[in-house]
């Protein structure tokens, strides 16, 4: 929905960005400057909760707007929202 809105979005992904192949629509928004691809990875290792929460909380500090994509009602990252919002992000 974002990529046909043509916002801009910044992804952040678990793994180094080097070699990633993208599908056509998102390598389009990028290729238009309406997307950018990141990573705090540069090795590939084992995603872990853990290293999710580290990249997660690394992200929240910089950004002025968050958008999750999915979490469960409950669910960690439900709960680790809270003091993104306590602090003046918007999280949707």
């Amino acid at each position: 929905m974002l990529i046909q809105a043509r916002s801009p979005v910044v992804v952040v992904r678990a793994r180094p960005v080097e070699g990633t192949r993208l599908p056509r629509e998102r390598a389009e928004a990028l290729a238009q400057g309406h997307r950018a691809v990141v990573s705090l990875a540069t090795v590939a290792i084992r995603v872990t909760g853990e290293v999710a929460a580290v990249r997660n909380r690394a992200v929240a500090r910089v950004a002025s707007h968050i958008v999750v994509a999915h979490a469960s009602p409950g669910g960690a990252l439900e709960g680790r929202s809270a003091p993104w919002q306590a602090v003046g992000r918007r999280v949707a």
